[in-house]
């Protein structure tokens, strides 16, 4: 079976690779939610875009932005996020995606990018993928009715 990939699970995906890295780090995947615990970080897709290609195929363009909160009144925030900022360019490069029924595929990163503003760190990239549609072997045709027209 083909794997189906989503902006729900790149952001899986990355959330793993943070994990691999980052040890019991707080990952939210959803919106930004009030009451949050710091450190964490916070996984959203910005935007997916398509662009057509020949036939049944398009390119699939899924533009994510990690964000890592540091702790609140820490003098040493600004290098914290860049050292981190450094780190999650290198995690954010390959990641795997797979589903419930094992299979997987690794996306490779690209334009990957970060800044520091108001002591949150903003890691930006973009994941593409090949898509083709299959169409269903087994789809019959409707039937028509035909109308006699004299």
């Amino acid at each position: 079976m083909a794997l189906i990939i989503e902006g729900e699970l790149v952001k899986s995906a990355l959330a793993r690779a943070i994990l691999g890295v980052f040890k019991g780090a707080r990952i939210y995947k959803e919106r930004q939610v009030q009451n949050f615990i710091r450190p964490c970080f916070f996984i959203a897709e910005l935007k997916a875009s398509d662009t057509k290609k020949l036939g049944s195929s398009k390119h699939r363009e899924y533009s994510m932005v990690v964000r890592y909160i540091p702790e609140k009144d820490n003098q040493n925030n600004y290098r914290d996020c860049n050292a981190i900022g450094s780190a999650l360019s290198e995690v954010t490069e390959i990641i795997c995606c797979s589903n419930e029924d094992g299979d997987k595929c690794y996306l490779r990163g690209k334009n990957i990018r970060y800044t520091v503003e108001d002591d949150t760190l903003n890691v930006f990239c973009e994941y593409g993928i090949n898509m083709k549609k299959v169409e269903d072997p087994n789809a019959k045709m409707m039937a028509l009715e035909v109308e006699n027209i004299t």
